[in-house]
């Protein structure tokens, strides 16, 4: 008797402190608008929501400086997507995506006033995680799917 107790015990302590579940990534259906061929999704950025353009060819994601405090910021000189030369710096905010963390790594700069109410450009890149993005456009609806493993 007591040698089966030793061995529950035995099993339940190394279930408990040695064998760690694995949390099973999960396909994420994220709602997006469509405007003049431009895919457009919300964020929260530190907390704070914003709306993001999804760009597919930009290689970081951009934020409007009025997001991020301006304090420290070595600022130099950015090119944009257009090729419009800005002066922006590097921060690292939580951007949030379907609940997902998709960057910490962005360039803050002071938008244009042409740029409306749009405060992140979303690098494609950044939103896929390593993964995939698939856009369900019948449905207005990002996928994105975990990597492979």
């Amino acid at each position: 008797m007591a040698g089966r107790i030793l061995l529950l015990s035995s099993l339940l302590f190394a279930t408990l402190f040695f064998v760690h579940p694995v949390q099973a990534q999960k396909v994420i259906g994220i709602p997006f608008t469509e405007k003049d061929g431009l895919v457009y999704i919300h964020v929260k950025v530190n907390g704070v929501l914003a709306t993001a353009l999804v760009d597919s060819g930009a290689s970081v994601t951009n934020i409007d400086a009025s997001l991020v405090e301006s304090k420290g910021c070595a600022y130099r000189n950015v090119f944009t997507a257009s090729g419009d030369k800005v002066v922006g710096c590097e921060r690292k905010v939580d951007i949030q995506a379907g609940g997902l963390l998709v960057a910490s790594r962005v360039t803050a700069y002071h938008f244009p006033a042409s740029f409306g109410g749009l405060k992140v450009i979303l690098a494609l890149r950044d939103l896929a995680c390593g993964g995939r993005v698939t856009f369900d456009y019948e449905n207005q609806v990002l996928i994105l799917s975990p990597p492979k493993k």
